[in-house]
């Protein structure tokens, strides 16, 4: 055995080629005579090997017993080698804390090395720093990660190491993803394609398309989005890497969420749960509940969402990642909201917002205090309302070139206005709404929220006015909210969509339109899994044809606007959008159609 045969297994897994370096080092570890060296270095190949393709599980063991030959044999260089990989196993196995201490014994031995060539000891400083920045984002810790994996980059740039260039760019571009900088990411997706594609690295082309994929997706593009995540998922089971096949399940359950397919969702979540508790992934696991949270949400199953939430911020205390149990508590929040258990989800996100205040975590602090103003902007204090608001105001002022931001802070400040009794603050917040849904929809929900806003702002004018170029309005806002969500194929939104479309239609007293379009939406909700919006929308045409007879006599004595807008109760179902409660409140939606029903009885008579 010589050293360009270990050259070559090293260049297998460089190329994630990882069954025939496998092959190889299983080949190699049966000869007779290895010298120390050799079986040391097949050892770390090993380790290597295993968490590379994210099996963290084996990669644990194997790196523990590298680490035991490297200590019987004397040899502090593999010995910084097998700390720094047995600490990203830990780590990822989800003891953080843990894996900070191998990383602390490792830089005590490598400031001790003085006879190493200057380039292996920056390799393995390299190595270090990335370790550290895995640890440290585990934790919730971005900001400090994002300048380990920069420094890492650098030494890596420096030494020429090209697999571990893919691998802190990628680190890097997922810290700019998930702290709203798309431009950052793309910068780093851009980069690492371009080398993997130089050095035909599979891996890093998936990584790569990964990346892209995620981007499109914040931009609504979810077509797009799906097809690259498709890709990765293809190049991840032909290279047999658990590390990609797991990232690429994430993202298509993720897309298949916000488009609507729920079933088709949770399909891909089961697959992703069975490998991460194959590949022991501790953060992934801690995602998965969250996702699953997400998909019940939507699916209208709340005990269940509320249940997967909560473990989901469990498991994220027990590594300490307070940024994103920020996240899940505001998730929580939304829930108990949603079920109508206004105390305790105020609390939930109260403890969100001080948790990032805390942590100075702009993000989180911005999701939690939009949740804190979308759902109980009526019950809070105009103190308290403003407080919120100026806090909104620093994380804007921070991040003002960032659109989905700029347009978060907007839309909070207009629903702020909205809640007011003053007609000119009603007026200058329809004026915002209007402005973020004319703008490009850089992310969907805030697009859509801007037209259910300036829906209800528009539908007082028309009750309070009469006014029938408003009912023009609102005619285009739907008609614009339906192709927004048939471009993004988000079923739900398009569900919401034909809803409305139908209340308006009863507005105009065109029965037979309003009939066929509220068919349209329950077809939606019965085809995509949104079971609870399908028994409401059945509610809703059970309770029309109890009516129809009596539209009839009650349109024939030429009702004002404003009593068509109570009968129909497209009001409520506005705000019950706004407030995401259209999915869950079966009983108020009987409670309505019941109010709707002697309405239209004292109409009759």
């Amino acid at each position: 055995m010589n050293t360009f045969q270990l050259e070559q297994v090293e260049e297998m897994i460089s190329q994630a080629n990882y069954r025939d370096a496998l092959n190889a080092i299983e080949s190699y570890e049966k000869l007779d005579e290895l010298s120390d060296d050799e079986q040391l270095t097949l050892k770390y190949l090993k380790s290597t090997l295993y968490l590379r393709k994210g099996l963290f599980k084996e990669g644990k063991k194997y790196s523990e017993e590298f680490l035991e030959a490297s200590r019987d044999l004397l040899n502090p260089a593999r010995e910084i080698d097998a700390l720094v990989s047995l600490g990203m196993a830990i780590t990822i196995l989800g003891d953080p804390d843990n894996g900070l201490n191998f990383a602390g014994k490792a830089k005590r031995i490598l400031t001790m090395l003085t006879n190493d060539p200057t380039t292996e000891l920056s390799k393995k400083e390299a190595d270090l720093l990335h370790l550290k920045g895995i640890i440290l984002r585990f934790k919730g810790e971005d900001v400090k990660a994002l300048k380990m994996f920069q420094q890492s980059l650098l030494l890596r740039e420096k030494v020429g190491d090209g697999i571990k260039i893919v691998d802190s760019l990628y680190e890097i571009g997922v810290i700019h993803y998930y702290s709203v900088r798309p431009e950052k990411c793309l910068e780093c997706c851009q980069r690492t394609l371009e080398i993997s594609n130089a050095t035909n690295n599979k891996r890093g082309i998936a990584l790569a398309k990964i990346g892209f994929g995620a981007i499109h997706r914040i931009n609504g593009e979810h077509s797009k989005a799906r097809k690259l995540f498709q890709d990765s998922l293809k190049i991840g089971e032909e290279i047999d890497d658990q590390r990609i096949i797991s990232l690429s399940l994430q993202f298509i359950s993720t897309v298949c969420f916000d488009i609507g397919e729920l079933s088709i969702a949770l399909e891909y979540i089961e697959r992703w749960k069975f490998l991460v508790e194959k590949t022991g992934n501790f953060g992934e696991e801690t995602m998965i509940y969250n996702n699953l949270g997400a998909t019940y949400t939507y699916a209208g199953d709340v005990n269940r969402a509320l249940e997967h939430y909560q473990v989901s911020v469990k498991n994220l205390e027990k590594i300490g990642n307070q940024r994103a149990i920020i996240i899940s508590l505001v998730n929580v929040g939304e829930i108990l909201s949603i079920m109508g258990k206004n105390k305790p989800s105020r609390e939930y996100i109260e403890r969100a917002i001080e948790l990032a205040r805390q942590n100075k975590y702009d993000y989180g602090h911005l999701f939690a205090l939009y949740a804190m103003i979308r759902y109980f902007n009526n019950s809070i204090s105009s103190d308290a309302l403003d407080e919120y608001l100026l806090e909104l105001k620093e994380i804007y002022d921070r991040h003002i070139e960032t659109p989905a931001i700029n347009q978060q802070y907007r839309l909070a400040k207009a629903i702020i206005l909205k809640s007011k009794g003053r007609l000119a603050d009603k007026m200058a917040a329809q004026k915002i709404f209007q402005q973020i849904s004319e703008e490009k929809c850089v992310h969907l929900d805030n697009t859509v929220d801007a037209l259910i806003n300036l829906s209800e702002l528009l539908l007082f004018e028309l009750e309070t006015t009469g006014n029938k170029k408003a009912l023009a309005e609102l005619n285009k806002i739907s008609n614009k909210l339906l192709t927004l969500a048939k471009t993004q194929y988000a079923y739900p939104c398009m569900a919401e969509a034909y809803l409305i479309q139908s209340k308006l239609k009863l507005i105009e007293f065109d029965i037979d339109e309003s009939q066929r379009l509220l068919s349209q939406a329950h077809l939606i909700a019965q085809e995509k899994g949104l079971n609870r919006l399908s028994q409401i929308i059945s509610i809703e045409e059970e309770s029309m044809l109890k009516l129809f007879s009596t539209w009839e006599k009650i349109l024939d004595q030429n009702p004002s606007i404003s009593d068509i807008i109570k009968i129909s109760r497209v009001e409520d179902l506005i705000t019950g959008v706004i407030r995401n409660k259209i999915y869950q409140n079966e009983e108020e939606v009987i409670a309505y159609a019941d109010k709707a029903l002697q309405i239209a009885k004292a109409w009759k008579t």
